[in-house]
């Protein structure tokens, strides 16, 4: 089984939407979903708590949550709520693009991205984000493969036939806002 589980991870890398469907048609239930995102969540915790271990800028972060125990429950709320938000949004703007996910295999889709993207977590941080220099570049790379691979599946979650238009409507839904929020900033100087 854990075999099965390496290879699903590393093909979710190579082949994401062969992957993505694997995981959608062997999830039945929420209750297979709340494993994945659980499982997401505690891999998550371990690289968090190995970072604070280890830096003292991640260390100064966590002892101002007051500990261990209220810093995870409250990543586990913050993990929680933006799982749910994540999905209610791929799904309700699937569906107006003609998507046929069901609510679970957008879910399962979601989780699974969840738990393959924890490898990445000890290579993001705010701080090396907009660090000066050539070292803000690995991150940002990082970042744009994770994007990469969720509108992947997406898309096969969905069932769309195009990456790329599943991607264009993802950087869409991201300036949007944003440029509806200057010129609700700009109206109000």
């Amino acid at each position: 089984m854990l075999q099965e589980l390496v290879k699903s991870i590393v093909d979710s890398f190579v082949a994401p939407r062969a992957s993505a469907r694997r995981v959608i048609d062997n999830v039945s239930d929420f209750q297979g979903v709340a494993v994945i995102f659980g499982l997401s969540f505690t891999l998550s915790a371990i690289v968090i708590l190995l970072k604070t271990a280890f830096g003292a800028e991640a260390a100064a972060d966590f002892n101002a949550m007051g500990g261990a125990f209220p810093f995870i429950i409250s990543n586990l709320i913050f993990s929680a709520v933006a799982f749910a938000f994540l999905c209610g949004v791929i799904y309700g703007v699937g569906r107006l693009f003609g998507g046929v996910g069901t609510p679970l295999e957008i879910a399962a889709a979601i989780a699974w991205h969840s738990l393959i993207t924890v490898v990445f977590s000890p290579f993001l941080s705010l701080s090396s984000l907009t660090a000066d220099g050539g070292a803000s570049i690995m991150p940002v790379f990082i970042m744009l493969f994770i994007a990469w691979l969720l509108a992947n599946f997406t898309a096969e979650a969905h069932q769309f036939k195009s990456v790329w238009k599943v991607a264009a409507v993802m950087v869409g839904l991201l300036f949007i806002p944003a440029f509806l929020m200057t010129l609700a900033g700009l109206s109000a100087m």
